[in-house]
């Protein structure tokens, strides 16, 4: 893929995954979606990854848990822009999620019980 279509991998570290090969696209979007669910559901895109990559065997279950704990709550670089675009403060955005956060799935509910 790399010398056939010049596919390549994500240069740096990202924010809210280990994953280089997905999402590669600079979709500001992406972030903000992201972190929404994370903010909502207790999960994020490290879980959607690291899940794929245990069903896969590609990883353990316990290196799974720790990209997840290392990587889900990580606010992404790009959410200011987000914000920028849809004229938002991060406190009025915030006060629209609080009141959709599903609290008995949040993520201290999932990481204190290592699921």
């Amino acid at each position: 893929m790399v010398a056939r279509y010049g596919f390549g991998t994500a240069k740096s570290p990202r924010d809210r995954t280990f994953n280089l090969y997905a999402k590669l696209e600079d979709c500001h979007a992406n972030g903000a979606h992201d972190y929404l669910k994370y903010l909502k559901f207790g999960y994020g895109r490290a879980t959607d990854d690291a899940s794929t990559m245990i069903r896969q065997g590609f990883i353990t279950r316990e290196e799974g848990i720790d990209y997840v704990r290392r990587h889900d709550h990580i606010r992404p670089r790009d959410l200011d822009i987000w914000l920028n675009f849809a004229n938002m403060s991060e406190k009025e955005f915030m006060s629209y999620v609080d009141p959709m956060r599903v609290k008995k799935f949040g993520r201290e509910t999932i990481m204190a019980n290592g699921k």
